[in-house]
């Protein structure tokens, strides 16, 4: 009887032990994948954004502006992932959001804009979502070219959620 009492506490220590280090080290376990994670998406955010086909000297290549993704960023106390591409259309163009990712409140608006305070921008409409594949129609009106910057912004608190920037000449 007095084994069994002995090998049952030691069975419940070895528990405890056990729980304590997977409690300890599982927040590092996470902090690493997280890590490897961003990694992977700045690697994949750079081979996307800087896109040089391998061309003979005979062969023309076209790259359309859709095939290149622009990364989202987010703001200090607002984080965003994903990644926007411009798609031009017939008549007019639109955005689209790539896994889109970001916490927001509920009155977010997306804005075509010259500067990252939305002094001088163009409305898009509310934020139909805050994660996914989202898609915004340009205005045949407006010429894209002409703002920099697409922004999520909040009119509530007048505040800059995230933003892409589009370089000048992106291709």
């Amino acid at each position: 009887m007095r084994r069994n009492s002995k090998n049952i506490i030691i069975v419940i220590l070895l528990l405890i032990i056990l729980g304590l280090a997977y409690y300890s080290f599982y927040p590092l376990y996470r902090e690493y994948k997280e890590r490897s994670k961003a990694q992977e998406t700045a690697t994949t955010t750079s081979t996307n954004v800087s896109k040089t086909p391998q061309v003979t000297p005979d062969e023309e290549v076209v790259v359309e502006i859709g095939d290149i993704k622009f990364p989202v960023t987010g703001t200090v106390g607002h984080p965003a992932s994903g990644f926007l591409r411009l798609l031009p259309a017939r008549g007019g163009s639109s955005i689209q959001y790539e896994n889109l990712n970001f916490k927001g409140d509920s009155e977010l608006y997306v804005y075509l804009s010259k500067d990252l305070t939305a002094s001088n921008y163009e409305s898009l409409g509310p934020v139909k979502a805050t994660t996914g594949t989202v898609t915004y129609t340009i205005p045949d009106d407006i010429n894209p070219s002409e703002y920099p910057y697409i922004l999520t912004w909040s009119k509530k608190q007048n505040l800059l959620f995230n933003h892409v920037e589009i370089p000048q000449n992106p291709i």
